[in-house]
């Protein structure tokens, strides 16, 4: 068998790995609730999707065996959906072409759960949380509806700095005051690398901004520094109309310095009710396909 025969034969055994693993998985294990009718005892493609922060098409891909290439956060957040330990998690890295990291700390990883117990008890508020790169972790429901698809988006793009400064994204276009909200993101990103010079994924985060956004490029040189800003912020939604929210940052120290944001109504506006209706539309999503991942980029 030559190499390309092998992956394919690794691709199509990662597939049926990941179909077995939903297919034990009951519901009320994840954390999903129970609905009267269910086909299959396990969890649903989607449902598998939501919980690893990934697209459905994108899980599906892998579970086809398709030649994608998956990264090893991702498979982190698999493994730790079909609660995979020990052999059954090195047997999916190595599935997926990776040597299994160390495993993540179990306090690490108990903190990591109830971070997405606090995002998902915010609904119908959206929240999500960071890092100290500013690169997206995790998201409630309401975030999906209010802000887009962020399973739709690689990993590698899933970044509120790079978001913001990609003037034709979903994510930017929401913003009425573009302008003050990109300055006021630039200037409390530069605080934070200050302490990640010598970081090369910091470097190539700042090198591709540099390349791709005309205003990063022009606004970088001048040394903005911004404290935390608490203000206003206006979203124009194509479907929920005008939101003013209220953004409030909670720290979470361990592990990480990670940082929840959520995005609170202005009581004196109907935004609150605006997004009660949203809760029930269905999530918004880029209007075009998700990129296959063999196609991304990488930075």
């Amino acid at each position: 068998m030559n190499p390309t025969e092998q992956a394919a034969q690794s691709r199509r055994e990662l597939g049926d790995f990941l179909r077995t693993r939903r297919a034990h998985l009951l519901p009320a294990k994840a954390g999903v609730a129970a609905r009267r009718r269910r086909r299959v005892a396990g969890l649903r493609r989607e449902e598998v999707a939501e919980l690893a922060d990934i697209s459905v098409t994108w899980y599906t891909w892998l579970e086809q065996g398709r030649p994608v290439n998956v990264s090893t956060g991702t498979l982190e957040r698999l493994a730790s959906v079909f609660n995979l330990v020990g052999r059954e998690r090195e047997h999916l890295f190595l599935l997926a072409g990776h040597m299994a990291p160390p495993p993540v700390p179990e306090s690490a990883q108990k903190i990591m759960n109830l971070v997405r117990q606090v995002l998902e008890s915010m609904n119908p508020n959206p929240a999500y949380v960071l890092n100290q790169r500013w690169d997206i972790l995790g998201w409630n429901r309401a975030a999906a509806r209010v802000f887009g698809d962020f399973g739709a988006i690689s990993e590698a793009e899933r970044n509120i700095v790079w978001m913001t400064f990609q003037r034709d994204s979903f994510f930017s276009r929401l913003f009425v005051d573009w302008d003050r909200y990109a300055h006021c993101v630039l200037g409390n990103f530069r605080v934070d690398s200050t302490a990640h010079v010598n970081d090369p994924g910091w470097s190539s985060l700042k090198q591709a901004l540099l390349r791709e956004s005309p205003e990063f490029a022009e606004w970088w040189p001048n040394h903005e520094i911004a404290a935390p800003e608490a203000y206003r912020k206006e979203l124009l939604h194509p479907v929920a109309g005008l939101l003013t929210f209220e953004p409030l940052h909670l720290d979470v120290q361990h592990p990480s310095q990670l940082k929840i944001v959520s995005y609170l109504p202005c009581l004196d506006t109907d935004t609150a009710a605006r997004l009660q209706k949203l809760d029930t539309a269905a999530p918004v999503r880029k209007r075009t396909r998700p990129t296959p991942p063999e196609q991304l980029c990488s930075r």
